[in-house]
């Protein structure tokens, strides 16, 4: 994506999250059925989830329970809850900023891919709410300084990941299903 529309396109992922989220309880344990390791079809990577960790590439979070207040290294905790229908009424916010016409052509051809994959994953979700889970890791404890913002809801029996970086060299916002192993 452009460097110029780099913030843009980060508004745009953070009002979707906005939109969809909904407080949660502070100091949560984490429900066992997120326990496992998950694998997304067709790549290596995998996301190992314990009750006190969560590891993705080199990257290991500690259940803290919650967000609140200060915290040092990489944790997770429950962040927020969502429903199928908050992220579709969210998601015509992605589609429309895909065909607008202030943006240049690759930024919109881009954008659309984007919303084509995230659309065809919210189409695999069950109706109802979602509790999802937050990630965050300093840049001195490992991060590359670029924001990056992973988030997993469960659905079924599958894990779902979606997220969004903005750095100095990518920009991006995906949505993946992975099946426990």
């Amino acid at each position: 994506m452009a460097p110029n529309h780099r913030t843009t396109f980060f508004y745009i992922v953070v009002s979707l999250l906005a939109v969809t989220s909904n407080a949660v309880a502070a100091d949560e344990t984490l429900n066992p059925r997120w326990v496992g390791t998950w694998q997304t079809s067709g790549e290596p990577q995998t996301i190992t989830i314990t009750p006190q960790t969560l590891t993705v590439g080199q990257y290991k979070y500690k259940w803290t329970g919650n967000m609140a207040g200060e915290k040092k290294g990489c944790y997770f905790s429950y962040v927020a809850r969502s429903s199928k229908a908050d992220m579709l009424k969210a998601q015509d916010g992605m589609r429309k900023a895909a065909i607008d016409p202030a943006r240049d052509k690759v930024s919109r051809a881009e954008l659309s891919k984007f919303v084509t994959t995230t659309e065809n994953v919210l189409k695999e979700l069950s109706p109802g709410n979602y509790k999802l889970i937050g990630t965050a890791c300093l840049p001195d404890e490992g991060g590359d300084g670029a924001f990056c913002s992973p988030t997993y809801l469960l659905d079924k029996d599958a894990l779902y990941e979606s997220g969004s970086c903005v750095g100095d060299s990518d920009s991006s916002f995906y949505l993946k299903r992975y099946l426990k192993r």
